[in-house]
């Protein structure tokens, strides 16, 4: 057993899942909750059901991929968040994206491609609501569907995205560009496509 600094024990199912895969890429990042370690893993891979869900959703439109900026002016190409009690990794990475972006996605584009493990470094703070380190995220690729353009008076629900728009592989900003993990899980979506 693993015994983590003010978390206990780590989840069997976790420690399972982390033994059996190997990640593609790492790092090392000062979150807002506290340091975290980062791990891309590809394919799909069933996770631990007892850590609540989250998904991340990378959208292209051919050659470009949809990048939002935080109120903080920080860039992201992984619009996506929470899965809500009894729904679906395709209906929740609908749902962020539109919270995230305004734009609604083709669901039958949506493909899962890998998973992302976040391990926090240190012990929480007191009001952190989970007893464990671990965090999963699913990472699915989607296309969106056709429109002309974000509706004029579209905001993020939640006020943390400030713009979103569709870059160029060639123009993505340089947090982007230089990320690992996104780096990992662009490459594998380019390279299908």
């Amino acid at each position: 057993m693993d015994l983590r600094p003010g978390y206990g024990i780590r989840l069997v199912s976790a420690a399972k899942l982390l033994h059996e895969h190997t990640a593609v890429a790492a790092d090392d990042r000062e979150w807002s909750t506290g340091p975290v370690h980062l791990a891309a893993y590809l394919g799909a891979a069933s996770l631990p059901a007892e850590i609540p869900g989250r998904v991340r959703v990378l959208v292209n439109d051919g050659d470009r991929v949809l990048v939002t900026w935080d109120r903080f002016g920080r860039p992201d190409c992984f619009p996506g968040g929470g899965i809500e009690p009894g729904e679906s990794i395709l209906d929740a990475a609908c749902r962020e994206v539109w919270e995230e972006t305004g734009w609604h996605l083709d669901r039958a584009s949506i493909v899962e491609i890998g998973w992302i493990h976040v391990e926090s470094t240190s012990p929480p703070a007191s009001n952190f609501p989970f007893p464990h380190p671990d965090t999963f995220m699913t990472v699915v690729i989607a296309r969106p569907q056709p429109r002309a353009d974000v509706p004029s008076g579209w905001i993020d629900v939640e006020g943390f995205i400030q713009r979103s728009a569709f870059v160029a592989l060639s123009d993505l900003p340089l947090e982007v560009r230089t990320d690992p993990i996104a780096a990992a899980f662009l490459r594998t979506l380019f390279a299908s496509s």
